[in-house]
């Protein structure tokens, strides 16, 4: 059943496992970027390149275990995510505080909740519920972290690599985090 921007029910078994452990590499990269939950927080970033390595080794494995899929949610992500960048950066320029993975509670939506990274694959895998939120929301907010890191880790041009790619060569945030790790060097 296909109820987002791509087909997520191929998200199962490996697959759901590989995303949970995707997603609890983001929830340490959240929690070293945005440590109070406030932006303006200081921030130790000694521990992101290493993040940055998880990050992709993981997501390696998402691709080999199902490349298809993988091209489509990093696709999707990168859209959406650099769409929610710019959008949260433009909001906090007029003093709007909206943030990633921030909610209004489904109670009082003058209260807003955040929804961890980490909480959402045992959340899918204990409720038996079809992953499609992955399409319809958590890659708007995935890629605007993967975005934040891009900044944090200071990488040249990225957003520029993103503006220069074409429908033949098109350019992920995870590309170019990738790009990035493979030309770090060790434990720097």
């Amino acid at each position: 059943s296909f109820s987002g921007r791509f087909n997520t029910d191929s998200l199962a078994g490996e697959n759901l496992q590989l995303l949970g452990e995707q997603y609890q590499v983001l929830q340490k990269i959240y929690d070293t970027l945005i440590p109070t939950g406030d932006l303006d927080s200081k921030q130790d970033k000694t521990a992101l390149p290493e993040l940055a390595r998880e990050y992709v080794a993981v997501t390696d494995k998402r691709f080999q275990a199902d490349a298809k899929y993988m091209k489509e949610e990093t696709q999707a992500e990168t859209e959406e995510g650099t769409a929610t960048y710019a959008e949260m950066n433009a909001d906090r320029l007029i003093g709007y505080d909206y943030e990633i993975m921030q909610f209004a509670s489904k109670k009082d939506d003058t209260k807003v909740d955040i929804l961890p990274f980490d909480s959402i694959v045992p959340a899918l895998q204990s409720s038996g519920e079809s992953p499609s939120i992955i399409s319809t929301n958590i890659v708007y907010h995935s890629g605007a972290l993967l975005c934040r890191l891009l900044d944090a880790l200071e990488v040249p041009d990225w957003q520029l690599k993103l503006n220069q790619q074409t429908k033949e060569n098109p350019v992920t945030l995870y590309q170019i985090l990738s790009d990035y790790v493979h030309n770090i060097p060790e434990h720097q």
